[in-house]
Parts: C-alpha cells; structure tokens; sequence
C-alpha cells in the first residue's frame, strides 16, 4: 500500500510563551528618527497579532542547534529562538520597522551574523558566538547608515553571505553592499556601497516591450547560493517577471513567460504579462549544476555558477492550477570587449505545472531537497504541502510527465462552529465541562490565542459598561489558571430572566444566551487561531527535514503510519492507489469501508448515543463477558435503527469477505500496527560528494545554508517532541476511529448474523480489548494537563517563569544595546520551555519515556513510545497479566507526573486488581479522599502474606510498581502504607497501620523506627495518654528515654500539664525531671511559651516536694530579673516575676523551717569602681553573682567542685518585695519607664516621694527596710513652705493633699499639712529607730526657719521622750531662750515626778536612777548663755540655775528615802 504524508506543527508559545522572551532594545547612531508606533512597544502585550510573525525563516548549521528567526510587532523586533536546544528566545527591537527580509548566516570563524535593514537606513551586523550564540553574552552590535540612498527607497534585503548584502530600490535598481574581511579576521572593515543599475546594455536575451507599467520594475523576489557555498552573482525576479543576473551589475536577464502554454512554446509572445503582485515573495530556488554540463571554467575551478540551474515559479490567475515552475540554466561568462562589460544568458531546461488543486491558492514558498521539490501553499489560510520528484534526466520536461503531486495536509480537525457544539452537547456533561473541554483540547488553540480571546471578550462587555456602574464581579477577580479565568468570565454577563406575568424563570432562553456568549467566545479564539496558522515559508532542517514555518507554529512534513494512511483511505475520501493494496492490508480495508457504511448510516443522535454507550458500560466493572454486553448495545442503540437497505448491503458484502473473523484480525492488525511504512536511510556524510552535501543541504527562505543533524540536540529539544505528541495524537485519533467503527460492525454482525463469529475469544471481545487500549491512549491525547498554564514541579523542562507577570518579566528583561558596543547580560531566563500541553506530552517530557525519544525520524519516536507503552503490542486475551502491568504502570506514570484526574479517567478503564487498586488508592490519598485511599489499601492488604505476596492473578502487577523491596511481606507493605501517610500527615491513619505494621511483624525485624512513628502519631492527633502507653510500651530501652524526654516536652508545649503531672513514668521519674529542668534553666525567653518551670513547678508539687518547687519558681523570678525587656512589656514581666516570687515563697512557707532554704551556684564577678581620690585608676572589686543557668552538681564529673550560696526564705521575701514595689511604682507612673533602669530600694521610695505619693513611700520604706528619714525631711519642708504661704499659692502648692484620707480633713491646708505629718509620724516613728524621723522634722524645721515657732506636739514629745537632744538643737541653733526654756522645764518635770505627780506612780522614786537630767547639757547652755547675755537669757539662767539648787537639794532627800527603804 503505497503511503501518505501528513502535516505536524507545534505553536511556537508552547515552546516558549512571550513573556519568557528577553527583550533587548537596539540603539542608532542616526538623529531625528521617530519612535516605533507599535503596539506592543506602547505596552498593548494582548494583541496576539503583534506576536504573529510577518516573516520566519529556518536556520541550521553543522553541528549547531537550530534557531528560527521572526519578524514580529509591526516589523520592529525579530525574535530568535531555537527549536532544538534549551537556547532562551530573546527579541531584538530596532529604532525603526526592519524591511525583508533579516537574515542569519554562519561565518567560518564560529560566529553567526545577523544581517538587519531597516527603512531608516541603517544596516546592522548582529555577531552571535557560537554555540552560546546571544545567551551567553559577549555579542557584537555594529550599524552602518547607508549612504547612496534615502531609507524609503529600500524595498527589500537579500543577504548573499556575511560580506556581502544586496538592497532592492523603489527604481528596480539595486544597491550592493560589501564589506572586506580584515587580514583573515572575523572582523570586517565598513561597507563599500555600489549602486547596480537593471540596464545590461547588449546581453544576449534581453529585448525591450515598449513603455512599462508604473512599478513594473519594482524587485519582489531574491536568490542565490547560499552561504558558504561558492558563489559570485545574484538572482532578482521583477514585477515585470523580468529575471536578473547581477555581478558587479545586471549581467543577464530573460523575459518569464507568463502562462504555461507560453513556456511550452518558444514563439509565444510575453508582452502582455500582468505584473506580479508587489509583495516580497519567494519565487526564486538556485539549484545545482545540471548534471554532464562541463565547461573549461568549472574544469579549473574558476567559475561554480556556470551551468547553475535557476528554478523560477510563476503564479498563473487561472482555475487551472496556481501556477507553473520553470528552469534555466546560467550559461558561461561573456566578455564584451567593445564596452568591457561581462554578460551571461539564461537558457530554459524544463517546466513543471502544479496540480489542479492548487487552483485559487498561494504559493508561499518552495525548496529543492534531494531532487525532490516542496511546495508551500495557502489554502485559505491554511497550510499544504505538495511534492514531486525531480527528473535531472529529462531538461525538458513538459509539465511533470508521469510524475504525481504527493500531498501532505494537516489532519482533520473538527469546526468549531454552533452545529458541532449542538453535537457535542448531545452527549454527557454539563454545558460549560463540554465546551472548556473542547477548546482546551491539546493542539486547538494555543494559550497566546486564549489569552487574547479572553482579553478581548473581557474589553468588549467593560466597554458596554457605563461609567457609572460597577462591572460584574468575575470580570475584575483574579483567577489562578488561565482555564479557570475562561470559565469564570464567559457567560458571566447572562442572566436569567423571569416571566413578569407568570413569575417563572425563562431557562430556555438564559441557555440560549449562554451558548451564543460561548460561541462569540469560541468565534474570536478561531479567528486569532487561524491568524496564528497562515503559512509563511517552507524550511529545512536537520537531515533534510522539510520544516513548515507558519506565523505562530513551526510544523514538519511526516510519513503517515498504516493506521494513518488507511483512515485516510476509507474514512476521509479515497486517496489515489488504493487499489494497490493486497492482501491481508486489502481484506482489512474491506472490512474498513463496511463498517464506514454502516456507522454513517445511523443517525447522528442514535450514533452518538451508540458510540457512548460503547464507552459508559466499557469503563463498568462488568459482571459479564463484553460479548454478552456488547449484544446488549447493539440490540439497544444499533440494530433498531439500521434500515433493512444497509442490513442487506452489510450482509452482501460480509458474505464477499469468506472468513469474517479472519477479516477482523486484518483489521485489528492494522488498527494495533507499530511499523513505519517507509523506513528513512541516512545517508554518511563521509559518503557524501559535494553535490549530495549541496542538494541535501539547500538554502531555506532565509538562504541559509543547512547541516548534517547533531543528535545530542535533537535529544534535548522540546519541539521534536511536541511533533512526536501531535503524531501520536493523530494516529491513535485514526485507530480510535477505525476501532469504534469495525467494534460497531462486529456487534452488528454478531446480532444480525452470529453464525458468522463463531471463534472463542469472540470477535467482539477482541475488538473491545483494543477499544480499550486506545481510548486509554485518546485520553492521554485529548486532555490536558489539570492546569495548562500552570508548571508542573515533576515534570522536566518545564519554565517558571510563567508564573510572572507579563509585563513585569518584560521590563525585567530589558536592556540598552550601544552601537558597537557587547551586550554582556545574558537573559534572565533559562529557555525552559512552559508547562507541558497535554497528558502525553508530560510523558514524552519525563522521565519515564525521555530515553525512549532518540529516534531522528518523528514517526520512529511515536512508535517509539507506543512500543515503550505497549498498549497496543498485545492483545489482552492473549495476555491478560501483562496487559494489566502495562496499564497499571501507565497509571503510575501519571501518578508519579501529578496527573491525578487522569490516573481516575484511566482507572476507569482498569480491572481492579490488586495493583489497580494499589494506585488508585494512593491516587485517592494525594487527592484527599482518606476513606476511599484506606479502603483500598485494605484491600490490597489481602494479597500479602506473612512471608510475601500470595500466588494471585495480580501479583506481577504488584511487584512491578511496588516502591519498597523485597521480601513482599505484609509488614513491608504496612510500613510502605505507613510512610505515604506520615508524608501527607494522615495521622490518624499512620497510627493504624503502625500498629498492624507492628502486629504483623512475625519474623522478629526491628521495629524501632515504627514503634517511634506510633508514638508520634499519636502525639499529632492530641491523644498524650495513648502516646504515654506507647512509650511504656515500647521494648527498646534508648527509644523509650527518648521518647520520655520528648513526651515531657511535647506535653509541656501543648500545655497539657494536668495530664503530665497525674502520668507516673514508672522508672523514668528522674529523667522527665531532668528534662524539664534543663529547659527551664536553659530558655532563652523565659516569658514565652511553654513555661518549662511552671510545669516543672507543678510536677514537685503534684508529688509533694515542696522544697524544689520552690526552688524552681525561685530560679525562674531570677530568670525573669536578668531578661532584657521593653519598657512597655516591663509590667507584665514584673507581675509574672512577682508571681514566681510568691509561689517560691508559699512552696517554701510548707516545708519544715530548718529546711526553707536554696542551695544556688555562684560566680566571681569583677566590678570596676573609681578610686576614692577621684584619679582616673580603678579599683577592681569581686562580687558574687547567682548563676541561672548552670548545670547541676549531679551531673558534674567527680573531683569538679561548685561554689554555692544558700537563699533563704526572708531573702525571696525581699526580693518579692522590691519587685512588688517596682511594678507598683510603674503601674502607677508608666510615663517614669521604670523597665529601662534596674532600680533599687531607695530609688523607688525616692520616685514616690518626686511624685508626692507619701503614702506609698512610706509603705515602701516600711516593706522594703529602708530609713524613712528622706520622706519625712521632705514632708516637713512641704508643711513649712505652706506655712510661709498665703492666698491663692497655698492652693496650688498644697495639691499633694488632694488624696483620699486627708482631703476630707477640716482645717486649712496648712492645718491639715501639719497634721498629716503628725498622724504619718505616730504611724512609723517608734522608739525602736530612736525616733529618729521627728528628729528630721525637727532639724528640718530649724533648717528651713530657726525664728519660726515649733509644733506644739513636736515639743511636746520631745520633752516627754528625748528632752535632751530638744535642748541641743535649740542650742546648736542658737535658741538659747528656748533652750533654757525647755531646760527649766525638764527640771520641774522631774521634780514633780519626783513629788509623785507622775499619774502612772503616785510612790516616789525607787532608785536614783530613775531621776536622769542632762546636767552637761545644763552646763553648756549656761555657758553659752553666760557669753550671750540679755536681760531675757539672764534672768532664765537664773531661774534654771534656781531649780537646779531646787532639785539638788530634793535629790540629796530622795537618796536618803531611798536608803532607808532598803
């Protein structure tokens, strides 16, 4: 059976998406040059048309990856990117829009030249060094501003090598550019310009038709050879279809004719030729020598393009065909001696006519490989492609002779208009899973297409929307996949309506409105798809591969497969020699074509009806054989609606067949065929003469030259296998075809006419055994991955840069090229291509099947993978254990890849063995669906044994996907169950199959590490008393301390001390103590959570070992005291220090007294203090400091002794105490930021006293042990500045009266001032401080004012108490009146006691003693009286002097009662 050829073709955004594309702004030495008006440069990215390429062209070089070049935004950037190496695509943007066409070509210096024009007249050089080419950095720009002529002359650009450029002009001239190479140099010298005009004076051929036709000479098309081949003249085609040859200038031309009944015939007359359109096209192909034509140039070597042949296309407005090619040959130079100018001619070899199909269409370009010829056609924006070989033998071949046009079209792809989606909604699904699944179908639209449709139908409804109101909500959300963006915005503006007369919703039409929202949708995704796909060019790639370039996809031209090439026959029309065929592939194709009557005769509806059924009750656990089952459907959905006309044509042309069943297997084997209809021979390069090099070699569009493949690049690209997905896609879209067709026959044919299948297995068993199979492989095909815009992190070669913003990756990427200047930065991105398309292209991408995809040829890799897959290598009935193994290990594969909804869609296909069921319950569990996963998972149990896997018909599926090794045992497997659940944190299920992991382990293994998992998984799950059992529980004596300490901690951290406290640790009492003690003294934090010492605080008292707790608490308040803490969290730090203090002190307070005390270590610290001279030496000083964090005497090694010092019970009250009174303080005053300064006793009865609080002072003095002195100096200084006071001062200075208690006293506040320090004075002075705070006051008050009159309480109490230290203060400030006074005084005081005055004792002294008078005090006041007389002073001295003499004698008289007493 002769073969067929088909199209494939990958878009160029799935192999990178625009936003992955370095962009790199080119500056001009030229002024005055307006900015470029593109779109896309003003920041409109989501007009996918701006990254629609005008011009692409192919480029290959020896031993190099493949790049492609595009000419996009509006001919101002040109993208380079490479289809066969992980290169990063960067675009280029120039000052002004480039003419045709740029062009790559290789120098013989590693380095490749990018040759640019552009209409402002500026030409640049591009040097790229290889292999890194532009992403590695340390490329050259240079630009030249060409001269001779203005840049709005230039119309197009031909590149004939790296020195030499040639520039079509708007006059049909042509402007040659050379520039010479510097002494063998990559380095080249300015250019040389040099204008050629079109006139050749006398060359033979060239004749005159009178006046031309305005922009008749206007040049449309360029050729030569390509470089590095040897060349030195140039080919140009006019709009006149004048031909040209130019050297140094035109050197030759001929008139083409302009019809083919004009080249067949040497006398026909051109004159009167329509002019050629006056786009840029490809009309012209420079072929090799023909072969025999030797002259006495080419035998020395000095002329190669003597007898080259020039293949010219000529487009024809006929519905004949869409033109002809003719070839000329170029005759040998010609000097003319007269005018000294050379001349060559061109001589006509042969003409070719198109095929009749090409009426109406396009040529867009054409390319000689291997004498064969390829031709690109635009088929209403479509591609074609038609080839035929070329016949050297015959140089005048009339149009072809016997020879055939091969055809090469894409495969069919379904219109998406609203018929097929009223066929598709015939099915099952809801309305928007059918349509998102039919455009997210891989291969369709690309995701530049959605993404501008989406943008553009989200405008249009914003557009609507007045200003004034809001839009919906699903236009402004975000969404995080593009599918997801889609279905949340389509339709989102329709609404249902209700019937205002019946109040009943109007469904009908909401459903009606919805479909035609999704079809503008669907309408705008095909208009911009069809955009992406017209033909540009033709290519040739590695190995003479014919490449297809179209403005947004790179295709390649295939061989089809048997089942390919028989689809094409029998389903999609007739293709030429199929008569051909024989055999066993003929007796298929009958049955083929049978079956096509049949399936197109049922009605659409009941076939898809049928086709459903076929696949609903195929993916049922099936209690029956499919025979049984597949009767059933036929009897259902077939047989009743096939009328009696096609019964009988089926039986006429089964009963032609003889053997049916034997037809059957024809056809299955054509539907399962895995062999290549033609196998490609590569040829050796070292085999190779130069002409095979140069015909296997030709120029592409570009006029590059082509290479021998590199197999390592081939190996690493990302677009051979996207060719390799789309050609599986096509040929299993065929067998799936040819199947649901001959499954239909053989249920046919088995109701209407069983005695025609009679074999076991059935025929129809058999049959479904293949459907199967290859709707498991259309899965792969038709689904995407789950979320096509997004990476996944399994798959490889896959970019995550998509996750970017667009714009912000744009602006990322750009950079300033000087002129002349390397460009350094390499681009920021790898070149990773995006997220695979398709189910299948993640499996060709990973690392299952990569090693499978070495193949050079598109088709062998497919096979490749289908073979690798083996779905198709057996039948199920021959092997029913294998097929399962290649099934399960298919849904491994995607398991392992992430693809968890296919994993389910496939599994619906799969026996539920026990390896189905062990994927899909680990499919489940990624999935969250614990119950169903568990289910599953004891199911699978049951193929376990003690010793290893029992003899079950699922045991080699088991084995072949299983993780762990051998042996296959049942505590292997419940380990291996017990290790997925710890990684997603199932705990609940962890601790079950732990604990049967650790039941069933019946051959003694350790089990260590499952007796650890249990334990945490029971701590995950807050169950601490089943963990506690566990821990006891467990027989390794290491684990369990272990787990001890960590069950302390972890029970500590959740704050389940209640529990911890009441669990007894039987044995390892000390190590949990341990434990918690190490925390406690070792946190860093002492104020965050867990509180180590309050757990460890409620551990000894829950067992009544009061003296450690305490010692802990303690511990902890002096933790609290050394933490640095901020001002505004210093009250709450000091109120949990507090706390401490008092929990220490109340543990303590229970313990025997002898025994309240805490043993603590201390440390040596030395304090520098300054001399007390003042010098600048210091004194070192060594203090003791208590250690918090120390480590225990216990623990210490022996001989290693520890300093301690014993706190005792008072101590921590002291301590409590202060800190009581430092967080009093700062409640009361949190402007004072008592939390920066560590301050001491005195200084906070100082800063109650700054702040007037003097009750507070003195209950902190009183509290904390310290002189009350201060306070009451201060008091009284307050009463006496009061005193001197008057008016409305006394007011404002007696304000630190205003407090409860004494604000409600009467009197003024001078009285109550005096008063409040009496009462304050009564309340703290007490003989047992010598009363040494009214001393204060006394001094105070003489202080202040010597000449004011002292209280009279005051004066009192001290002639009552301490009269003596009264007299002395009046003396020593010079009160000597009332130093006498108070003498005087004292002296009668005594003497009336003495007389029984005393109302306490009416009895006289009993002893001498009890009358003490200060004599010396007397003498020193008369003394000092004596040397300040006054008549006052005199006469008091004289009167003490009197009582004195008084007392004396009274003196003498009770001494001798006294006596006498005794």
């Amino acid at each position: 059976m002769p073969s067929t050829q088909s199209l494939l073709a990958a878009h160029i955004s799935s192999l990178y998406h625009p936003s992955q594309v370095h962009s790199i702004t080119i500056a001009t030495a030229q002024r005055h040059i307006p900015l470029s008006s593109s779109s896309l440069a003003q920041g409109n990215s989501n007009d996918a048309s701006l990254h629609h390429a005008s011009h692409v062209s192919y480029y290959t070089a020896r031993e190099q990856p493949s790049l492609i070049l595009r000419l996009v935004n509006d001919n101002t950037s040109i993208e380079l990117s490479s289809a066969t190496s992980h290169i990063p695509p960067v675009e280029i943007t120039f000052p002004s829009p480039i003419i045709p066409n740029p062009t790559l070509v290789p120098d013989q210096y590693s380095e490749t030249h990018l040759i640019v024009c552009t209409k402002a007249g500026s030409l640049y050089r591009l040097v790229f060094p290889v292999p890194a080419f532009w992403s590695g950095g340390g490329w050259e720009v240079q630009e030249y501003v060409v001269k001779t002529v203005q840049g709005d002359m230039m119309a197009g650009m031909h590149v004939v090598d790296a020195s030499e450029v040639l520039i079509s002009l708007s006059d049909g001239n042509v402007l040659k550019l050379k520039a010479t190479r510097q002494d063998g140099r990559s380095v080249f010298e300015d250019w040389k310009e040099h204008k050629m005009s079109a006139s050749t004076g006398l060359v033979s051929g060239f004749s005159l038709f009178g006046q031309r036709q305005p922009g008749s000479s206007d040049i449309v098309s360029f050729g030569s050879i390509p470089s590095p081949a040897p060349t030195s003249v140039a080919y140009t085609m006019s709009r006149d279809r004048q031909l040209r040859v130019w050297k140094n200038a035109c050197i030759g031309s001929v008139r083409v004719p302009s019809s083919f009944e004009q080249a067949s015939s040497s006398n026909a007359s051109t004159s009167s030729a329509p002019l050629l359109p006056p786009a840029q096209a490809n009309y012209i192909r420079v072929l090799s020598p023909v072969p025999g034509l030797t002259t006495r140039a080419q035998a020395d070597e000095l002329d190669a393009d003597t007898g080259r042949r020039v293949m010219i296309f000529v487009p024809t407005p006929t519905d004949e065909n869409g033109g002809f090619f003719i070839t000329y040959s170029l005759g040998a130079e010609v000097t003319d001696v007269l005018v000294r100018r050379e001349s060559r001619s061109l001589v006509k070899q042969s003409i070719l006519s198109c095929s009749p199909r090409t009426a109406g269409m396009e040529l867009r370009d054409f390319v000689v490989v291997d004498d064969m010829l390829w031709c690109l056609w635009d088929t209403h924006g479509r591609s074609m492609v038609e080839s035929i070989p070329l016949d050297e033998d015959d140089d005048e071949d009339e149009g072809g002779g016997g020879r055939a046009w091969s055809l090469a079209t894409f495969g069919v792809e379904p219109d998406y208009s609203p018929a097929y989606f009223d066929q598709l909604l015939i099915g099952t699904g809801s309305f928007t899973d059918v349509l998102m699944d039919a455009i997210l179908r891989p291969g369709i639209f690309s995701k530049l297409t959605l993404e501008t449709a989406i943008h553009q139908y989200r405008d249009s409804i914003i557009s609507t929307i007045s200003s004034s109101s809001s839009p919906p909500p699903a236009l402004i959300a975000s969404y995080p996949t593009l599918s997801e963006r889609i279905a949340g915005i389509v339709g989102c503006t329709v609404e249902c309506a209700v019937d205002l007369q019946t109040g009943e919703q109007l469904w009908d039409q909401y459903w009606a409105a919805l479909k035609r929202d999704w079809e503008g949708f669907v309408a705008r995704c095909t208009e911009i798809e069809r955009s992406a796909r017209w033909p540009i060019a033709l290519g040739v790639g590695d190995n003479g591969r014919v490449i297809i370039l179209e403005r947004e996809r790179v295709g390649t031209v295939v061989v089809d497969d048997e089942p390919l090439h028989a689809a094409k026959l029998v389903l999609f029309g007739n293709i030429p020699g199929a008569g051909e065929a024989s055999g066993e592939v003929a007796l298929g194709l009958k049955v083929f074509e049978i079956a096509k009557v049949l399936r197109e005769n049922v009605e659409l509806k009941e076939r898809m009806h049928l086709e459903q059924a076929f696949l609903d009750r195929g993916q049922e656990l099936l209690a029956f054989s499919f025979e049984e089952v597949g009767l059933d459907i036929a009897r259902t959905h077939l047989v009743p609606f096939v009328d009696d006309n096609v019964t009988d044509y089926i039986a006429d042309r089964v009963e032609l067949l003889v053997d049916v069943e034997g037809a059957v297997a024809d056809a299955l084997n054509i539907i399962r065929d895995l062999e290549p209809l033609v196998k490609p021979e590569v040829l050796d390069e070292q085999d190779m003469d130069e002409d095979d090099v140069f015909r296997s070699h030709p120029s592409n569009s570009s006029g590059t030259t082509l290479a021998l493949p590199s197999q390592d690049h081939w190996e690493k690209a990302h677009w051979p296998k996207l060719l390799t997905a789309a050609y599986i896609g096509s040929t299993v879209a065929a067998r799936y075809e040819l199947c649901m067709s001959l499954l239909i026959l053989v249920a046919f044919v088995t109701e209407v006419f069983p005695e025609k299948m009679t074999s076991e297995p059935s025929a129809l068993d058999r049959v479904f055994d293949t459907f199967k199979s290859l709707s498991i492989l259309r899965t792969l095909c038709q689904r995407p991955p789950p979320s096509p815009d997004a990476s996944s992190a399994r798959v490889q070669d896959v970019a995550a840069a998509d996750q970017e913003d667009e714009m912000l990756s744009r602006f990322k990427g750009m950079r300033m090229a000087s002129v002349g200047a390397h460009t350094s930065s390499a681009p920021p991105t790898d070149g990773t291509p995006r997220a695979p398309i398709s189910l299948l292209h993640a499996l060709l991408t990973s690392p299952h099947f990569s090693s499978l995809s070495t193949a050079f040829n598109v088709q062998e890799r497919a096979h490749n993978f289908l073979q690798a897959n083996s779905l198709l290598k057996s039948s199920r009935h021959q092997d029913v254990e294998f097929m399962e193994v290649v099934e399960v290990r298919l849904m491994e594969d995607l398991r392992d890849l992430g693809f968890l909804e296919a994993v389910r869609e496939i599994g619906l296909w799969v026996s539920e063995g026990p390896a189905a069921s062990y994927v899909m319950a680990r499919t489940w569990l990624q999935l969250g669906r614990i119950e169903v996963a568990v289910g599953l998972f004891d199911v699978v149990a049951g193929s376990f044994g003690d010793r290893g896997l029992y003899e079950t018909p699922g045991k080699t599926g088991l084995v072949e996907i299983l993780p762990f090794p051998e042996p296959f045992d049942l505590y292997g497997y419940y380990q291996h169950v017990v290790e997925l659940f710890e990684e997603l944190f199932f705990n609940e299920y962890l601790v079950k199959y732990a604990k049967l992991a650790i039941d069933s382990n019946v051959s003694e293994q350790s089990s260590e590490l499952l007796w650890e998992k249990l334990y945490h998984g029971y701590v995950a799950l807050g169950l601490y008393e089943e963990a506690y059992t566990t821990v006891m529980a467990t027989p390794y004596p290491g684990l369990q301390t272990e787990l001890v300490r960590k069950l302390a901690t972890v029970m500590c951290d959740q704050g389940e001390l209640h529990l911890l406290t009441r669990f007894n640790f039987v044995g390892h009492q000390a190590e949990v103590e341990r434990t918690l003690a190490f925390k406690a003294r070792n946190s860093t934090n002492p104020t965050a959570w867990p509180d180590y010492s309050k757990a460890l605080y409620s551990w000894y008292i829950f067992r009544g070992d009061y003296r450690k707790a305490g010692g802990t608490m303690y511990l902890q308040a002096k933790q609290l005291s050394e933490f640095p803490v901020a001002p505004d969290q210093y009250i709450d730090l000091a109120t949990v220090q507090a706390r401490c203090y008092l929990a220490a002190i109340n543990a303590l307070s229970l313990v025997d007294p002898k025994n309240a005390w805490i043993p603590l270590p201390v440390e040596e610290e030395v304090a520098q203090q300054p001399s007390a001279s003042g010098s600048s030496r210091k004194i070192q000083r060594k203090r003791k400091k208590l250690l918090c964090s120390f480590i225990p005497y216990d623990n210490l090694s022996k001989g290693v002794g520890q300093e301690l010092e014993v706190v005792e019970l008072s101590d921590i009250r002291q301590e409590y105490m202060l800190v009581l009174s430092r967080l009093s303080l700062a409640v009361r005053y949190p402007d004072h930021d008592i939390g920066k300064f560590l301050i001491g006793p005195i200084d906070i009865v100082s800063r109650y006293i700054q702040n007037n609080a003097f009750d507070e002072a003195m209950g902190a003095a009183r509290s904390l042990d310290v002189p009350m002195t201060a306070i009451f100096e201060n008091l009284t200084s307050r009463c006496v500045a009061l005193s001197k006071m008057r008016g409305i001062d006394i007011e404002e200075e007696a304000s630190w009266l205003l407090f409860d208690g004494i604000k409600s006293w009467e009197g003024t506040p001078v009285t109550r001032a005096w008063r409040y320090l009496q009462a304050s004075l009564e309340r703290n002075d007490t003989a047992e401080t010598d009363f040494e705070c009214r001393k204060v006051v006394l001094k105070r008050i003489l202080d202040e004012d010597r000449a004011s009159r002292l209280p009279v309480w005051l004066v009192q109490f001290f002639e009552e108490h301490q009269p003596e230290h009264l007299i002395r203060m009046c003396v020593k400030y010079d009160l000597l009146e009332d130093a006498l006074r108070h003498s005087i005084t004292l002296v009668k005081q005594v003497q009336w006691k003495s007389r029984g005055g005393d109302s306490a004792s009416r009895e006289p002294f009993k002893t001498a003693a009890a009358a003490w008078l200060p004599y010396a005090v007397f003498d020193q006041v008369l003394v000092i009286a004596k040397q300040n007389r006054t008549p006052m002073i005199d006469g008091l001295c004289v009167e003490l002097q009197k009582e004195l003499d008084t007392w004396m004698v009274r003196a003498r008289k009770l001494g001798e009662e006294i006596k006498s007493r005794r």
